[in-house]
């Protein structure tokens, strides 16, 4: 027993790769076959990872590194199943068994970090709003991709802890920025936690911070599973005093629904629709049509992913109230925000210049 539900298995005097591929697979056979428990018919499964000596490492350590290593990709692949180790893995695959093995410590240890990516009024440039993103800059294998550490993050049940942290490091900074609304990205999972509304509510306390300047970006994937108990849970944070967005509008099947039942009070057009618009093409039409839609409901309206200035005057045309994107700035640094909001204190907006003020790569 190596520890925990985890075992090794040292098989000698092998041939070639084939007999420890059987026994793993007779071992994954045996395992599955159903047992009693206290007369209850039970089932379990195995997963395997093997590493073969001399060709995977010469010693200990290095022959349960591969094995784990194998145990990984095994897990990854769906589970109760065997894997071989290779040393062609993919890099992708070396990060994401890093950040299974190590994010919960960097989460504990505060080891992550925020950047913020400002939201300007469409019609003067100037900040009205910024969003928060999780950043890990790992101190041996640099910046780590949030797409990869977030979905690992829900993968394992990590990502309420992460989501907390989230959230207070940003009303904590918010705390810099007075009348500045900040936004923090909510999962479905950490959304769906029965004591999500206390635990906001418990931030924003312990912050001081005014319910209205924390904006909650939420998903379709938020209220698809049970519309009832995120429908009461969205009017118990409304009545806290939270902001309410979906974002990447206009990617689901059943968005207008949501906007009818839902009370948001912003909708967020996602980027897809902005990297191949034209000014007579068929995602022109659709931003057009999602604008109006939104004002007509007396929601507020932000384009995502605004890169130049032909999208920045055809939004600002068509009645978007907020844009966002890399031709104002990319996600950067709390110290950076506040540089950028005392250069408004002398200039009338802010300009895309402003991008310069970059202190990390965005995902």
């Amino acid at each position: 027993r190596y520890g925990g539900d985890e075992f090794a298995v040292l098989q000698t005097g092998i041939r070639s790769h084939m007999e420890p591929s059987r026994l793993a697979q007779a071992i994954i056979d045996a395992a599955n076959l159903p047992f009693q428990l206290d007369g209850v018919s039970a089932q379990i499964g195995v997963t395997i990872g093997v590493a073969l000596s001399p060709d995977d490492g010469m010693d200990v350590a290095s022959i349960l590194r591969a094995a784990d290593t194998a145990l990984y990709r095994a897990k990854n692949e769906g589970r109760n199943r065997f894997a071989l180790y290779e040393h062609r893995m993919t890099e992708a695959e070396r990060i994401r068994k890093l950040v299974d093995d190590e994010l919960r410590g960097a989460i504990e240890k505060d080891e992550l970090a925020l950047v913020y990516q400002p939201q300007v009024h469409a019609d003067t440039g100037k900040i009205a709003s910024v969003e928060a993103l999780v950043r890990w800059r790992h101190p041996t294998h640099g910046l780590i991709s949030p797409a990869t550490f977030i979905s690992v993050a829900e993968e394992r049940g990590l990502i309420v802890p992460l989501g907390e942290w989230v959230m207070r490091r940003a009303c904590l900074d918010a705390a810099r920025w007075p009348g500045l609304r900040v936004g923090v990205n909510v999962s479905a999972i950490q959304f769906r936690q029965q004591n999500f509304v206390e635990t906001v509510d418990r931030i924003i306390k312990e912050y001081d911070l005014e319910p209205g300047r924390l904006e909650l970006e939420l998903t379709e994937g938020v209220l698809v599973e049970d519309a009832d108990q995120a429908e009461a849970s969205m009017m118990s944070l409304r009545s806290l005093g939270l902001k309410l967005a979906l974002d990447d509008f206009g990617t689901g099947y059943s968005s207008l629904i949501y906007l009818r039942r839902f009370a948001f009070d912003k909708i967020k057009i996602d980027k897809s629709f902005l990297d191949s618009m034209e000014a007579t093409g068929e995602s022109a039409i659709l931003v057009h049509s999602v604008v109006h839609l939104g004002r007509a409901l007396g929601l507020e309206v932000t384009a995502e992913g605004v890169e130049n200035e032909e999208q920045r005057r055809f939004l600002q045309a068509v009645g978007c109230h907020f844009l966002q994107g890399y031709l104002f700035s990319k996600p950067v640094s709390a110290d950076a925000i506040d540089e950028m909001l005392r250069a408004e204190r002398g200039n009338d907006a802010v300009r895309p210049a402003r991008a310069t003020l970059i202190e990390m790569p965005a995902a």
